[in-house]
C-alpha cells in the first residue's frame, strides 16, 4: 500500500528536485532549469491531488496554492519560450516575433527574478503544511481513483476538452510510481499509450497557443492547418481510449 512514509518520500524527493532547479533558474537563468522545476511540480501536484481524494476534503490543495502560484508565473515565461522556439520559415515574420517573444520573456523574467523573495518563502513555508496532510491509502483506493481518473478523461474527450483531459492523464502518470509493482501488474495501466497521448495533447496545445501569438503573421494559416489535423488525430482517440488505456 502507498504508506505515509513512501508518499513523504515521493514529496521530499521532488521537492528537493524543485527547490535544487528553481535555485539553479534563479542563479544561472538557464530554461532547462525552470522547466525541470515545473516537472516536479506537476509530480507534487498530483500526490497532493492524490491526498486530496483519500481525505476527501480539499485542504491540501488549498495549502498548495503557493506552489501552484509559482508553477503559473513559470509556466508564462516557460510558454512564451516555446513559441520562440516554434518560429522558423518565415523569416521577416521571425525577426519581427522573435524581437517581440524576446522583450516578452525578458520581461517576464525579470518580474519572476524580483519576487524571488516571496518565492523562496513560499517553498520553505509550504513543504511542511503538505507533508502534514499526507494520509496511508490502499491499494485498491489508489487503483479505484486512477480508474477514476481515466473515466473522467474519457468524458474530457468526449467534450473535445482536450487541455483538461490531458491534466488527468498526467495525474495518472505522475501518481503511478507510488503502487507497489504487484498492484501495478494487476492493474495493467497502458502506460506507452497513455504517454503517447498527452504528449499529442501538448504539441497540440503548443499549437494552439503559438496561432494566439500569431495573429498578424503569414504563417497563421499553416499552423491553423497543422492545428486542425491534430485536432482530428486527437478526436480519433474517443473511442478507443477507454479501451486502450490497458493492457490486454
Amino acid at each position: 500500500m502507498p504508506s505515509r512514509s513512501t508518499q513523504k518520500t515521493f514529496l521530499f524527493t521532488h521537492w528537493q528536485n524543485m527547490q535544487r532547479h528553481f535555485y539553479m533558474f534563479m542563479n544561472g537563468r538557464e530554461m532547462h532549469d525552470l522547466h525541470q522545476m515545473r516537472i516536479h511540480i506537476k509530480k507534487i501536484h498530483a500526490l497532493v491531488v492524490f491526498n486530496a481524494y483519500v481525505n476527501d476534503s480539499k485542504k491540501i490543495i488549498k495549502k498548495f496554492y503557493p506552489i501552484k502560484e509559482l508553477f503559473r508565473k513559470a509556466g508564462k515565461i516557460r510558454e512564451l519560450q516555446i513559441h520562440l522556439e516554434k518560429l522558423k520559415e518565415n523569416k521577416k515574420e521571425k525577426s519581427l516575433l522573435s524581437k517581440k517573444l524576446n522583450r516578452l520573456i525578458e520581461k517576464e523574467k525579470s518580474g519572476f527574478l524580483k519576487k524571488r523573495k516571496k518565492w523562496v518563502q513560499s517553498i520553505q513555508n509550504t513543504f511542511p503544511n503538505i507533508d502534514s496532510q499526507i494520509s496511508a491509502c490502499s491499494d485498491e483506493r489508489l487503483m479505484r481513483y486512477i480508474k477514476t481518473q481515466i473515466k473522467k478523461a474519457c468524458k474530457d474527450f468526449d467534450k473535445e476538452d482536450f487541455h483538461e483531459a490531458r491534466k488527468r492523464i498526467k495525474l495518472i502518470l505522475n501518481i503511478h510510481d507510488l503502487l507497489p509493482k504487484i498492484s501495478s501488474d494487476l492493474l495493467k495501466l497502458n502506460l506507452a499509450y497513455l504517454d503517447e497521448i498527452q504528449d499529442k495533447i501538448g504539441k497540440w496545445n503548443d499549437l494552439n497557443q503559438s496561432l494566439k501569438m500569431m495573429k498578424k503573421s503569414e504563417r497563421k494559416n499553416s499552423v491553423d492547418r497543422e492545428l486542425k489535423e491534430f485536432t482530428k488525430e486527437l478526436i480519433s482517440y474517443k473511442k478507443e481510449l477507454k479501451i486502450s488505456a490497458y493492457l490486454t
